[in-house]
């Protein structure tokens, strides 16, 4: 895997601002295009780097001053690198991505105890094994995973952070799945068919875990909410 560090003096204080006076960098609010630019570059033939994925991110209006990176970016990358990314809420379907050789983008919220960042960050999971999660942050720097609340929860190990999965979850919000079109056995997964009745309007992301555990057959789905959902797809497409 292709592992880029947004503190990278070649890009770090590369302006990445929408908006004047331009203070914003990479290394200060660069985590997502440097996320996406170890995806990109480690999942395809194009030696992108954090700076092409943010010159992608500011020409197309995905930067967001003083907020962040749009998450819209991870579509349209995969659009420009001819990747499937798919949005998922599950990490059961992150997992299972990587194990077929793709790789997540996951985003946290942050907050006081929150083991990947105080605030917003994006970062990348690469690998699992045993129950146990391997993750690339782009904001990695010496001492992070040594503070008293986060080293009893994680380890690191050759630029990786490890974390139990049922530990990562708590602190991950949504998964961005990244795979090779031509490297993927089938053309539609369970996660199309979940966001595609997001889309639509038929079921909301706080029914998404519940659809994936039913479409994965942990859960049988409850015919009178099938029966509703169907009434509501018949409505909208007349």
């Amino acid at each position: 895997m292709v592992i880029y560090s947004q503190r990278d003096k070649r890009w770090a204080e590369v302006s990445y601002s929408a908006k004047a006076p331009h203070t914003e960098t990479i290394k200060s609010s660069g985590c997502g295009v440097t996320s996406g630019a170890m995806i990109v570059a480690s999942l395809t033939e194009h030696k992108v780097t954090p700076v092409d994925i943010a010159k992608i991110s500011l020409k197309n209006g995905h930067r967001i001053d003083g907020v962040g990176t749009a998450h819209s970016l991870f579509y349209e990358l995969g659009k420009i690198y001819n990747l499937r990314c798919e949005k998922s809420y599950d990490i059961e379907s992150a997992i299972s991505c990587v194990k077929r050789g793709g790789l997540v983008i996951c985003s946290t919220n942050g907050g006081e105890n929150r083991l990947f960042s105080t605030g917003g960050h994006l970062f990348v999971m690469c690998g699992e094994d045993k129950k146990v999660c391997e993750f690339v942050d782009p904001d990695n720097y010496k001492g992070k995973y040594d503070t008293s609340y986060r080293r009893v929860r994680c380890y690191e190990k050759d630029s990786k952070v490890y974390v139990r999965k049922e530990e990562a979850k708590r602190h991950i919000a949504v998964y961005y799945l990244f795979e090779r079109k031509d490297k993927m056995k089938n053309k539609y997964s369970y996660d199309n068919t979940v966001n595609a009745l997001i889309e639509l309007g038929i079921t909301t992301p706080d029914n998404m875990k519940y659809w994936e555990r039913a479409l994965r057959g942990e859960v049988a789905l409850k015919p009178d909410y099938v029966r509703s959902l169907l009434d509501r797809l018949i409505k909208k497409i007349g």
